[in-house]
């Protein structure tokens, strides 16, 4: 599963491990092929050959060993260099960085599926399978969570009545099995009781009355907000009228 799960991933990295692989025979069927003996097995006289070699042998036994010669005395400083270089980076971008990127994104994989497990292990233990209610919507309540899904949505309850309907003819459905039937055959699910409870309908209806409550004392608040702001603009008015007339009538006075 751990593999599976992210095969196209894997692909990829493998992919351009033969990349790289191929590239590493170019330069090793270049400059090293003298190095290779054919009576160990060795064989580089084709670039095929060299690259055989290095997918089936790079990786076990390394460059190192693959392209040894112990009489080195005739070979420059610049080509022990390349050497040295062709070796090391073989060893780091093949054998490490190649192969820890492989063993990362398997892990990774068995952490997100251990993670995903867990997860349904919570679902399961902490809602409601039918309901889809949490535990802790049931702590106030006799019995709680427990006597929930065991008496009112008892899962298995379900499933036996499916079995039921599916045993017995439609001529002898009373309403209710009717009824679930036609809606079983349009896959409508709706007579499920999502989010809803017998033993939570008191509360539920607790919590309705809470808010119509608090909606009609909000209502009356705003109700005496704007009829004082009338009556404030109301003698604002009459003042400024009073005011009017007091002007005039003094402009009229000798």
């Amino acid at each position: 599963m751990a593999v599976t799960r992210n095969g196209l991933s894997l692909l990829w990295v493998f992919i351009l491990g033969m990349i790289f692989l191929y590239i590493y025979a170019l330069v090793a069927f270049g400059f090293f092929r003298d190095l290779h003996d054919p009576n160990s097995g060795m064989q580089c006289s084709h670039m095929y050959e060299c690259f055989i070699n290095l997918v089936h042998k790079g990786m076990i036994l390394s460059t190192l060993e693959m392209f040894w010669e112990e009489d080195i005395s005739a070979k420059s400083y610049g080509w022990n260099i390349g050497k040295a270089l062709f070796d090391f980076s073989f060893f780091i971008i093949i054998s490490t960085i190649g192969l820890n990127i492989i063993f990362g994104i398997i892990v990774d994989t068995f952490s997100e599926l251990r993670d995903s497990k867990w997860q349904i292990d919570q679902d399961m233990r902490n809602s409601c399978f039918i309901c889809s209610r949490e535990s802790y919507d049931f702590e106030h309540h006799p019995g709680g969570f427990e006597k929930h899904v065991k008496q009112e949505h008892y899962q298995w309850a379900y499933l036996f009545f499916f079995i039921h309907l599916r045993n017995t003819r439609i001529n002898d459905y009373s309403a209710i099995e009717l009824y679930v039937h036609r809606q079983l055959l349009k896959d409508n699910i709706s007579f499920f009781p999502l989010n809803r409870a017998m033993s939570l309908e008191d509360e539920e209806d607790s919590n309705e009355a809470k808010i119509d409550t608090l909606l009609q004392k909000v209502n009356y608040i705003m109700e005496k907000m704007k009829a004082q702001e009338a009556l404030k603009f109301y003698e604002e008015e009459e003042r400024k009228q009073q005011e009017w007339i007091q002007r005039n009538a003094a402009g009229k006075a000798p």
